[in-house]
């Protein structure tokens, strides 16, 4: 045992075994993340809808790249940092309980990564 420190840097720190609270409240937050990803993914397809429509209304001349580029990226920014703020915010809340329990943060870094790779993966399918 390494002392009372608590602190999960500690290579030498020892873990509580599982705890099926913990679990509980982590499956919990795992189900908010879903519910997340099905969310964003719907309102990517709004905000990619939005703005074709507002390019689509544009007069011809005004239809460049460059035009298309600048509405797509303004309708999806908000959005990204609407799900950056939300996924972050049940992560911490992940790490918290994980700490609260003496569990190692692994499940919080995997629902993160994930996340980020999503969120690429859906970037890259755009096209952007």
């Amino acid at each position: 045992q390494s002392g009372t420190s608590g602190n999960a840097n500690d290579p030498g720190h020892v873990y509580d075994p599982p705890n099926p609270e913990c679990d509980a409240k982590i499956s919990s937050l795992m189900s908010e993340l879903y519910s997340l990803e099905s969310s964003a993914r719907s309102d990517v397809s709004s905000a990619i809808q939005s703005a074709k429509d507002e390019y689509h209304a544009l007069p011809a001349s005004q239809r460049t790249f460059a035009n298309k580029v600048s509405i797509a990226y303004k309708h999806l920014s908000s959005v990204e940092s609407t799900y950056d703020s939300a996924v972050s915010s049940v992560v911490s809340e992940m790490r918290s309980v994980l700490q609260e329990y003496n569990q190692p943060e692994t499940v919080a870094d995997q629902a993160w990564s994930y996340y980020q790779s999503a969120k690429r993966s859906m970037i890259s399918s755009l096209g952007g």
